[in-house]
């Protein structure tokens, strides 16, 4: 196609000097001269190559929930869709088909300061077939195409029947949609500023658990908000409802003091709502959902579970054998460990580290003392009950002012560790402070972390679930836990604090990114993160199993990027673990097959002290898949 400049107007012409007859005499040049080297006197265009297809990326899935032994219709929305052809659960008992697939639109920003565009995306439906002996809890889903495989959408397998929002409005408490407790529902927030009511009869003294999930990956849905309500009215609006207590956590519970109908509202934390916001409504009493019913997590955790998360590590009295168990033991180092990875070595989450101590060194052994419940009273420093470290405490900050005490000796240079784990109310509603007084009564240890946060002139405090220290002196020193603010307490405000010996060991790996679609002669970087616990000076080493035909796990190198001297933070040493990043590269050669479906590769680490080799710890797994040329 021949493009000529464009001509000025007349009124432009006279002062426009760049107006002349030789750009015509070029631009009639070169057309003659496409003209003459293109084949068939046709035209010579530069046709750019075609674009590579992009990887397929998920948006949504609909429902969020399923229940097991059943065949079921879900419906996946997002992009690079159009060619989808497999189903991947990344456990069994689930397997999934492809029905229709068809087009749709949506917007999204391309950066932070872009404006929102209309994108064409992809509306999946699946036909999945739960089987009856599927696991119970959160499962994985992706999707595959050509260009490889989907990030994952969390869906929950459940035993109870599930049902959908009624397609009528209910967004005020009029219009509320009724339920039968124990009940379970899917709905959606389809547009901006919805509220969804659900109603439903409680009796006096229930304890009602009210929980909501989201899966959707848009960046905008902060998660669902629920606000609890009682029938009732005033004199100035006979149907306006009383409100007990909201929760932007997605979770609330609430102890029923009279029978009658109650009130549930379901929004969005910033009101965003849109055709991807779905959610998953729960509302149940305590004997209904068992005791400790745990909390799942469809979406990628936000700062407030980040807070969270650290909190909800599980402490029993093995928890020393399973600390060893990441390490080289003394006494039981070997030149060659086994192949075989330790029971139960998974992440440990979030924790922190230390220097080194004379105590460290010795091996640890499971907390023989078992597990110490607290018996009141135990309110002040004189009524503080004996303990001797490692050892295992319970108890509950039960009411407002609840104060627990204990007591314990250490010889000078002892190194402890001090964990923390709330089963049933977590950071911000239950904020465990835990302090440790000499026997003159000052604080030698608390596990706040103080740094400096905001714009650079602002001093926080946070909460920490792990905390290190070495005693400098010897003697009897008194151990306190209560809430945060003495006015904050109820029986939920359960804790377990172990109180043990260091041990230097690997903590949390992670690898990133958990999917790699690879081309033949292609490279991909994978960066795996992991912490070095307690004083760990020594070196891990990575390997990986299941790879596809052709496709090798090589080491790799990266220059560092430069960093900004950090923030004053004080005694980081005591929360903070030191971490290590390594860089590996997955290489698939020339040539190499193509795989329909991903392969799940499994990594593992070993650590290395002194020369000697620990066993291998299982860290996580990576899905690969080599695509078609």
């Amino acid at each position: 196609m021949l493009v000529l400049p464009r001509r000025p107007s007349l009124a432009n012409r006279t002062s426009d000097n760049s107006w002349n007859a030789r750009k015509w005499v070029v631009a009639l040049a070169g057309w003659v001269l496409c003209s003459a080297l293109a084949p068939d006197g046709g035209t010579l265009a530069a046709e750019a190559p075609p674009a590579e297809p992009g990887a397929p990326e998920l948006r949504s899935l609909f429902p969020v929930s399923v229940q097991r032994g059943r065949l079921l219709e879900l419906e996946v929305r997002g992009k690079d869709l159009e060619k989808c052809y497999g189903v991947w659960f990344a456990t069994g008992g689930l397997s999934g088909e492809v029905t229709r697939i068809e087009g749709m639109q949506f917007r999204e920003k391309k950066s932070l300061r872009a404006a929102k565009v209309w994108v064409q995306g992809q509306r999946v439906s699946l036909r999945v077939q739960v089987e009856s002996e599927a696991p119970l809890g959160k499962h994985e889903l992706r999707l595959v195409t050509p260009a490889g495989v989907s990030n994952a959408l969390g869906m929950v397998v459940v035993d109870e029947p599930v049902s959908l929002e009624a397609p009528g409005p209910h967004a005020s408490p009029a219009q509320a949609q009724s339920l039968e407790v124990p009940a379970l529902l899917n709905g959606r927030l389809s547009r901006h500023g919805e509220v969804d009511f659900y109603s439903f009869q409680a009796s006096s003294g229930d304890r009602l658990v009210i929980q909501a999930l989201s899966n959707t990956t848009v960046t905008k849905f902060d998660g669902v908000r629920l606000t609890l309500y009682k029938e009732g009215g005033s004199w100035f609006d006979p149907e306006r409802p009383e409100r007990l207590l909201f929760s932007p956590r997605s979770r609330i519970t609430h102890l029923c003091r009279d029978s009658g109908r109650y009130l549930v509202e379901v929004s969005s934390n910033l009101g965003v709502g849109g055709p991807d916001f779905f959610y998953q409504l729960r509302v149940a009493t305590s004997q209904q959902a068992g005791p400790g019913a745990p909390e799942v997590a469809l979406i990628p955790p936000s700062a407030l579970a980040e807070i969270e998360q650290p909190f909800r590590r599980k402490l029993d009295p093995s928890r020393l054998d399973w600390l060893e168990s990441r390490t080289v033991p003394a006494g039981k180092a070997r030149e060659n460990g086994s192949p075989q990875a330790a029971a139960g070595a998974g992440s440990t989450g979030p924790s922190s580290g230390s220097g080194a101590s004379p105590e460290r060194a010795a091996p640890a052994k499971a907390a023989g003392n078992g597990l110490l419940s607290e018996a009141e009273p135990n309110d002040l420093p004189e009524q503080a009950a004996p303990i001797l470290p490692p050892q295992l405490l319970e108890g509950a900050i039960q009411s407002p002012g609840d104060v627990d005490w204990f007591r314990f000796e250490v010889k000078s240079g002892t190194s402890l560790a001090l964990e923390l784990e709330t089963p049933e109310a977590a950071p911000p509603r239950f904020n465990p402070r835990v302090a440790v007084l000499d026997g003159d009564g000052r604080e030698v240890l608390t596990n706040y972390f103080r740094k400096i946060a905001g714009d650079g002139d602002d001093w926080v405090r946070l909460i920490q679930a792990k905390t290190l220290y070495t005693f400098d002196r010897a003697g009897l020193y008194k151990l306190q836990v209560r809430d945060i603010t003495p006015r904050s307490g109820e029986p939920a405000f359960r804790y377990r604090l172990l109180l043990r010996p260091q041990v230097s060991h690997v903590g949390r790996i992670e690898a990133t990114p958990e999917v790699v679609n690879l081309r033949p002669g292609q490279a991909k970087k994978v960066t795996i993160l992991s912490d070095q616990e307690e004083g760990f000076g020594g070196d891990i080493l990575f390997s990986a199993a299941g790879l596809p035909s052709r496709v090798q796990f090589l080491p790799g190198a990266e220059v560092e990027p430069h960093k900004e001297p950090p923030l004053p933070e004080i005694h980081k040493e005591r929360f903070v673990p030191r971490n290590q990043t390594t860089t590996v590269l997955l290489a698939a050669a020339p040539g190499a097959p193509s795989t329909r479906m991903p392969k799940r590769v499994r990594l593992s680490a070993r650590p290395v002290v002194e020369g000697k080799v620990g066993d291998a710890i299982a860290a996580g797994d990576l899905l690969v898949m080599v695509l078609g040329e």
